[in-house]
C-alpha cells in the first residue's frame, strides 16, 4: 500500500545551493509565500492556482534556486505540464528528476488522488524535516478540505 510518494530529488541543488535548501526550518515555513493573502484560484506566476498546494510547492522549489513552473523542461530535455499534484511524481520522472520513496529535506512529496485524505486531484507538500524513524515534518497549502490556507504536519509516514 502506497503511503506517501517522495517526489523529485534535486541532487544538483544540494551541490549548488546547500545553505538555501537546508535553511527552511520550523516555524517560519510560510513566511514569504507571495499569494498568502490573495484570492484563491487565480493564475499565479508559475501558471498554477494561488493558495493551492501546487502553487506553494512551486514557490518553495524556486526559493531553493531552481527555476520551475507548471510547464518545466527537465534535466533530460523533456518538457511536461506538471498539472494536478497526483501526477507530479510521474511527470517529474519523465523530465529527468529522481523520484523515490526516500524522504529528503528540501524536496516535494506527493499523494495520489483520494489517498491518505488527499482529494481527487492528489496533494503535494514540502519536506521540512526528516526524523530518525523516517517520518517527516511537512509544510503545505490547501490541505484541510481545500481551505486555501497554510498548514504544517508532523510524523507523516513515507514510503511504500
Amino acid at each position: 500500500m502506497k503511503k506517501i510518494k517522495i517526489l523529485i530529488t534535486f541532487a544538483l541543488l544540494f551541490i549548488i545551493f546547500p545553505a538555501q535548501v537546508f535553511a527552511w526550518t520550523y516555524p517560519d515555513n510560510a513566511t514569504g509565500y507571495p499569494y498568502a493573502n490573495s484570492p484563491e484560484d487565480q493564475v499565479d506566476q508559475w501558471n498554477t492556482y494561488t493558495r493551492n498546494c501546487t502553487s506553494y510547492v512551486m514557490w518553495k522549489i524556486n526559493q531553493a534556486g531552481l527555476p520551475f513552473n507548471n510547464n518545466p523542461t527537465g534535466p533530460n530535455g523533456n518538457s511536461v505540464t506538471m498539472s494536478h499534484a497526483m501526477y507530479w511524481d510521474e511527470n517529474a520522472s519523465y523530465i529527468g528528476y529522481t523520484v523515490d520513496n526516500s524522504p529528503s529535506v528540501g524536496n516535494p512529496v506527493n499523494w495520489e488522488a483520494n489517498s491518505h485524505d488527499a482529494g481527487q486531484s492528489g496533494h503535494v507538500a514540502w519536506v521540512e524535516q526528516v526524523h530518525t524513524n523516517n517520518t517527516v515534518f511537512i509544510s503545505e497549502w490547501n490541505w484541510n478540505n481545500g481551505d486555501g490556507r497554510y498548514n504544517e504536519r508532523d510524523n507523516n509516514v513515507v514510503g511504500d
